[in-house]
């Protein structure tokens, strides 16, 4: 076991391989539907926008931003390298224009918004989640926008089909290009938390300063849905995905990237068998009575897994399987990269900042 940690379910024989999930629907996204400070999701079919992931596509939609000078990822403002992970139905699509958060982060999501909700007509669980994937992800965000804050991220925006839903986020891309962004999640609703601090120390009034993290990566045209991205739009506002094969310089249209470093399912965390002792998958799961949490009780039926929201061990727990399951997985990829060493530490906008662009986030309506 990677690490030399117990496994959690070390005595389960039915923990070595992945279980087959049935549920082929329409793809999620993050946006209106959940809580106004955590990324919700909204249910939409994808369009073909955005969806290239080569280094000539990824060039020839848009003019190239100039790239800082070297000594600004070498010395000024040092890439980050970290994971971030995405809780995602079985259709796969590019990470741009979504939402991703930390470990802590999208099992609050989770745990919050998912597994309480399920879709008991289709026997699958709300809007269709069946895993949770893992990227190796880069991220340097602009000197411009550096030199301004002296902070390595930008303020999240949530994403909803590929389109901002914050008010005014025009004049992020219009000043500092494809910024990504980061904001805490409330550790009152979902106690989880990191292994590491998040946050500066004191910010918003933290004493552990822990809190779970989630991110905003904006792609192609994000000021529209998919399906509504012109190619104009997209060559005024490329976004900040560099695409595969490239370095993350720090432009304005190469802030980040993403890769895909494993995945773990739903079904896998689930590990249900019926009585007699046939491993299943959710469908089964549901029509064996099963109910992985309910709200109103704190707890499941037939599980136990997701019992105690507000229950700081568990939640601990719950991470520590989640952290197993891809050591087990993919034991030759590392358990942590540089999380440990990433916060979020964004702390406003300044006074004057976009003349006379509308500020992000105000509602001047």
């Amino acid at each position: 076991v990677a690490g030399g940690t117990a496994a959690p379910w070390a005595d389960s024989p039915y923990y070595a391989g992945p279980t087959t999930t049935k549920y082929a629907g329409p793809v999620e996204f993050s946006g209106n539907g959940g809580p106004e400070t955590i990324a919700g999701t909204k249910v939409i079919p994808t369009g073909a926008d955005g969806i290239a992931d080569d280094l000539t596509d990824m060039q020839s939609n848009h003019d190239p931003a100039p790239a800082p000078p070297a000594e600004y990822a070498l010395l000024t403002n040092r890439p980050m390298q970290m994971y971030m992970y995405r809780a995602q139905s079985d259709k796969n699509y590019p990470m741009r224009n979504v939402n991703l958060a930390d470990l802590a982060g999208v099992l609050w999501y989770l745990h919050n918004e998912i597994v309480g909700f399920p879709d008991r007509e289709n026997s699958i669980r709300h809007f269709g989640i069946t895993r949770i994937i893992r990227f190796k992800v880069t991220v340097l965000n602009p000197p411009e926008f550096f030199e301004a804050h002296q902070t390595k991220f930008g303020p999240f925006v949530s994403f909803g089909a590929g389109k901002c839903s914050v008010p005014n986020c025009g004049s992020i891309w219009r000043k500092y290009g494809g910024l990504v962004g980061c904001q805490t999640a409330d550790k009152k609703v979902a106690a989880y938390g990191s292994k590491w601090q998040t946050q500066p120390l004191g910010a918003a009034g933290c004493t552990e300063c822990n809190a779970p993290l989630w991110f905003s990566l904006p792609g192609p045209c994000p000021s529209h849905e998919y399906g509504a991205k012109s190619a104009s739009c997209i060559w005024e506002t490329p976004g900040g995905d560099c695409g595969a094969g490239n370095d993350v310089t720090g432009a304005k249209d190469c802030t980040y990237y993403a890769k895909w470093y494993g995945e773990v399912s739903l079904d896998e965390m689930l590990n249900f068998t019926l009585a007699d002792g046939t491993r299943t998958d959710f469908e089964g799961f549901s029509k064996a009575g099963g109910q992985e949490y309910d709200k109103l009780t704190d707890h499941g039926t037939l599980t136990t897994f997701w019992d105690g929201i507000l229950n700081k061990e568990n939640n601990n727990w719950r991470m520590d399987t989640v952290r197993w399951w891809f050591g087990h997985k993919y034991p030759k990829y590392p358990l942590e990269l540089g999380e440990r060493h990433v916060q979020c530490d964004f702390s406003g906008w300044h006074a004057g900042e976009f003349g006379s662009d509308p500020v992000p986030g105000v509602d001047n309506r």
